[in-house]
């Protein structure tokens, strides 16, 4: 998969890189669960890998989405260095082949991203789905 095929595919998935204030934001509710808060907290804390886990339809999706405006908002964290992706994507669901593409490249860019030792946020979202990845390394 050609770099800028994933880019577009980003670019939908993480529509603060053009318009942090957009419309993206109007299907967030007003009010926030605690688990926003615990969520900020554990960032704050522990910049390292954080699990949100639960049933389905809980919420989970939507809370990440309001970690994310509250790093845009009161952390003034710049838009690019926030990435989602959910790997329940119909596009990318249906192929384990895909799946393991797009989380290698993120990878890379998150190893890429490190070396400028300047915090990035990834979020992503149904990760269970992904199957095994032997040769991917997170660290």
């Amino acid at each position: 998969m050609p770099d800028n095929n994933l880019d577009n595919i980003l670019k939908l998935y993480n529509p603060w890189w053009e318009d942090a204030r957009g419309d993206w934001r109007k299907d967030l509710p007003d009010y926030r669960r605690p688990v926003v808060n615990e969520i900020l907290s554990d960032i704050a804390e522990l910049p390292q890998i954080i699990s949100v886990t639960g049933p389905r339809r809980v919420g989970k999706t939507t809370a990440l989405r309001q970690v994310i405006c509250n790093l845009l908002d009161k952390e003034n964290i710049e838009p690019k260095r926030i990435l989602y992706f959910s790997f329940d994507d119909p596009e990318v669901f249906g192929s384990e082949e895909l799946q393991r593409i797009i989380f290698d490249r993120l990878v890379e860019r998150a190893g890429a991203r490190q070396s400028q030792k300047i915090e990035h946020y990834f979020f992503l979202d149904e990760i269970q789905r992904l199957p095994k990845c032997s040769g991917s390394k997170i660290r």
